[in-house]
């Protein structure tokens, strides 16, 4: 969706680009913020998958790291019941 709008955008602006009509340069100047509003949005919703990806990460890590913890308590407590029986 957002690639279609801004190809839409982008059609538009060259065809701005080539208006000598009265108003051009100020609808030329409105296509450039509504295209830098869009790259901007883009770029926070690239942000965010990435924070997303980057936390599902860091809960796996912990995930396994909580896995390693128990697995290594077992060891031991098994090490000390052997050792008092």
């Amino acid at each position: 969706m957002l690639q279609a709008k801004m190809g839409d955008l982008m059609k538009k602006l060259r065809e701005a680009t080539q208006d000598t009509s009265p108003g051009a340069k100020e609808r030329l100047k409105l296509l450039q913020m509504q295209i830098q509003a869009l790259q901007t949005q883009i770029q926070q919703l690239q942000s965010a998958a990435a924070q997303k990806a980057a936390l599902e990460q860091l809960k796996h890590q912990q995930e396994l790291a909580a896995a390693e913890k128990k697995k290594l308590t077992d060891t031991t407590l098994g090490s000390v019941v052997d050792t008092l029986a």
